[in-house]
Protein backbone atom coordinates (compact mmCIF):
# COMPACT_ATOMS: atom_id res chain seq x y z
CA UNK A 1 0.00 0.00 0.00
CA UNK A 2 1.37 3.37 -0.96
CA UNK A 3 1.69 5.90 1.85
CA UNK A 4 0.51 9.34 0.70
CA UNK A 5 1.57 10.89 3.97
CA UNK A 6 5.31 10.33 4.44
CA UNK A 7 5.35 12.21 7.75
CA UNK A 8 2.96 9.67 9.28
CA UNK A 9 5.45 6.80 9.04
CA UNK A 10 8.12 8.93 10.71
CA UNK A 11 5.59 9.89 13.43
CA UNK A 12 4.70 6.21 13.92
CA UNK A 13 8.37 5.35 14.25
CA UNK A 14 8.89 8.11 16.80
CA UNK A 15 5.83 7.02 18.81
CA UNK A 16 6.94 3.39 18.70
CA UNK A 17 10.37 4.37 19.92
CA UNK A 18 8.96 6.32 22.86
CA UNK A 19 6.42 3.67 23.81
CA UNK A 20 8.83 0.76 23.52
CA UNK A 21 11.59 2.60 25.35
CA UNK A 22 13.96 2.41 22.40
CA UNK A 23 16.42 5.08 21.46
CA UNK A 24 15.33 7.85 19.18
CA UNK A 25 17.90 9.37 16.92
CA UNK A 26 17.55 13.07 16.23
CA UNK A 27 16.03 13.58 12.82
CA UNK A 28 15.57 16.67 10.80
CA UNK A 29 12.37 16.41 8.81
CA UNK A 30 10.88 19.14 6.68
CA UNK A 31 7.44 18.65 5.19
CA UNK A 32 5.17 20.96 3.34
CA UNK A 33 2.05 18.82 3.67
CA UNK A 34 -0.78 20.15 5.89
CA UNK A 35 -2.85 17.72 7.91
CA UNK A 36 -6.34 18.26 9.25
CA UNK A 37 -7.53 16.49 12.37
CA UNK A 38 -11.22 16.47 13.21
CA UNK A 39 -12.24 16.13 16.85
CA UNK A 40 -15.82 15.48 17.84
CA UNK A 41 -16.88 15.98 21.46
CA UNK A 42 -20.06 16.37 23.45
CA UNK A 43 -19.63 18.88 26.26
CA UNK A 44 -22.39 19.54 28.75
CA UNK A 45 -22.75 22.47 31.08
CA UNK A 46 -24.30 21.22 34.29
CA UNK A 47 -25.78 24.00 36.34
CA UNK A 48 -29.03 25.74 37.09
CA UNK A 49 -30.24 29.32 37.13
CA UNK A 50 -30.46 30.58 40.71
CA UNK A 51 -33.70 32.56 40.90
CA UNK A 52 -33.44 33.33 44.62
CA UNK A 53 -29.99 34.55 45.54
CA UNK A 54 -30.81 36.14 48.89
CA UNK A 55 -33.41 35.35 51.55
CA UNK A 56 -34.10 37.55 54.53
CA UNK A 57 -36.07 36.14 57.43
CA UNK A 58 -37.75 38.82 59.49
CA UNK A 59 -38.16 37.09 62.82
CA UNK A 60 -40.24 39.86 64.37
CA UNK A 61 -42.58 38.44 66.95
CA UNK A 62 -45.43 40.24 68.64
CA UNK A 63 -44.68 38.61 71.95
CA UNK A 64 -42.11 35.91 72.50
CA UNK A 65 -40.89 34.85 75.90
CA UNK A 66 -37.23 33.91 75.66
CA UNK A 67 -36.59 34.17 79.41
CA UNK A 68 -36.75 30.41 79.97
CA UNK A 69 -33.88 28.12 78.97
CA UNK A 70 -34.76 26.10 75.85
CA UNK A 71 -37.48 28.47 74.65
CA UNK A 72 -37.86 29.59 71.04
CA UNK A 73 -39.95 31.60 68.66
CA UNK A 74 -42.18 29.86 66.13
CA UNK A 75 -40.58 28.66 62.91
CA UNK A 76 -40.89 31.28 60.20
CA UNK A 77 -41.46 29.63 56.82
CA UNK A 78 -43.43 32.18 54.91
CA UNK A 79 -44.41 31.58 51.28
CA UNK A 80 -41.45 32.54 49.16
CA UNK A 81 -38.89 31.49 51.78
CA UNK A 82 -37.50 29.01 49.29
CA UNK A 83 -34.29 28.87 47.28
CA UNK A 84 -35.57 28.34 43.74
CA UNK A 85 -33.46 27.05 40.85
CA UNK A 86 -34.60 26.65 37.25
CA UNK A 87 -33.21 25.56 33.87
CA UNK A 88 -31.43 22.55 35.36
CA UNK A 89 -30.35 20.82 32.16
CA UNK A 90 -27.20 19.14 30.87
CA UNK A 91 -27.24 15.95 32.86
CA UNK A 92 -27.91 17.58 36.23
CA UNK A 93 -29.98 15.16 38.33
CA UNK A 94 -29.72 16.68 41.79
CA UNK A 95 -28.36 19.65 43.70
CA UNK A 96 -26.40 19.57 46.95
CA UNK A 97 -26.66 22.72 49.06
CA UNK A 98 -23.87 22.86 51.65
CA UNK A 99 -24.63 25.07 54.64
CA UNK A 100 -21.94 27.32 56.11
CA UNK A 101 -22.06 29.84 58.88
CA UNK A 102 -20.72 30.58 62.34
CA UNK A 103 -22.29 28.27 64.91
CA UNK A 104 -23.34 29.69 68.27
CA UNK A 105 -21.01 29.00 71.20
CA UNK A 106 -23.86 27.73 73.42
CA UNK A 107 -26.30 26.25 70.88
CA UNK A 108 -25.03 23.29 68.83
CA UNK A 109 -28.11 23.65 66.61
CA UNK A 110 -27.98 27.40 66.15
CA UNK A 111 -26.03 30.00 64.24
CA UNK A 112 -24.39 32.85 66.12
CA UNK A 113 -25.91 36.29 66.41
CA UNK A 114 -23.40 38.42 64.50
CA UNK A 115 -25.20 41.72 64.88
CA UNK A 116 -22.88 44.72 64.79
CA UNK A 117 -25.58 46.98 66.18
CA UNK A 118 -24.94 49.19 69.19
CA UNK A 119 -27.13 46.92 71.29
CA UNK A 120 -27.28 43.36 69.91
CA UNK A 121 -29.50 40.77 71.57
CA UNK A 122 -27.56 38.38 73.78
CA UNK A 123 -28.25 34.78 74.74
CA UNK A 124 -30.05 33.99 71.48
CA UNK A 125 -29.15 32.06 68.32
CA UNK A 126 -30.78 31.54 64.92
CA UNK A 127 -31.82 28.00 64.03
CA UNK A 128 -32.38 26.98 60.41
CA UNK A 129 -34.09 23.93 58.93
CA UNK A 130 -35.10 22.55 55.56
CA UNK A 131 -38.20 20.40 55.79
CA UNK A 132 -37.67 18.51 59.04
CA UNK A 133 -33.84 18.56 58.79
CA UNK A 134 -32.21 20.85 61.36
CA UNK A 135 -29.24 22.49 59.63
CA UNK A 136 -25.73 22.92 61.03
CA UNK A 137 -22.45 24.16 59.59
CA UNK A 138 -21.29 21.88 56.71
CA UNK A 139 -24.61 19.99 56.51
CA UNK A 140 -25.75 19.10 53.00
CA UNK A 141 -29.30 19.35 51.67
CA UNK A 142 -29.69 17.06 48.64
CA UNK A 143 -32.63 17.84 46.37
CA UNK A 144 -33.56 16.02 43.17
CA UNK A 145 -34.31 17.94 39.98
CA UNK A 146 -38.04 17.90 39.19
CA UNK A 147 -39.46 16.93 35.79
CA UNK A 148 -39.86 20.62 34.89
CA UNK A 149 -36.08 21.10 35.45
CA UNK A 150 -36.51 23.10 38.66
CA UNK A 151 -35.48 22.73 42.30
CA UNK A 152 -37.06 24.22 45.41
CA UNK A 153 -35.12 24.19 48.68
CA UNK A 154 -37.53 25.23 51.46
CA UNK A 155 -36.06 26.94 54.50
CA UNK A 156 -37.42 28.01 57.87
CA UNK A 157 -35.77 29.94 60.71
CA UNK A 158 -36.44 30.73 64.36
CA UNK A 159 -34.85 32.32 67.40
CA UNK A 160 -33.71 29.99 70.18
CA UNK A 161 -32.11 30.35 73.60
CA UNK A 162 -30.17 27.64 75.38
CA UNK A 163 -29.78 29.45 78.71
CA UNK A 164 -32.71 31.87 78.74
CA UNK A 165 -32.49 35.42 80.08
CA UNK A 166 -32.19 36.90 76.59
CA UNK A 167 -31.48 40.62 76.45
CA UNK A 168 -33.39 42.53 73.77
CA UNK A 169 -31.62 43.88 70.71
CA UNK A 170 -30.83 43.20 67.09
CA UNK A 171 -30.23 39.69 65.76
CA UNK A 172 -28.30 39.18 62.55
CA UNK A 173 -26.85 35.91 61.29
CA UNK A 174 -25.35 35.15 57.88
CA UNK A 175 -25.84 31.59 56.63
CA UNK A 176 -24.55 30.64 53.18
CA UNK A 177 -25.52 27.80 50.86
CA UNK A 178 -22.96 26.54 48.34
CA UNK A 179 -24.60 24.70 45.43
CA UNK A 180 -23.05 21.64 43.81
CA UNK A 181 -24.71 20.17 40.73
CA UNK A 182 -24.72 16.39 40.27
Amino acid sequence: MMNNFPGVSILRSLLFGVISGGLICPLSVHASTNYTFNVTANLTYSSCTVNTSNLTFNLYMNSVDLETAGSSSDWQALPGQVITLSNCFGGTNSVDATVSGVMDDDDNNGFKNQSAADSPATGVSVQLKSGEQMLHNNDVITTDIKADHTVDIPLAARLYTVKGSVTPGDVYSVINLTLTYK
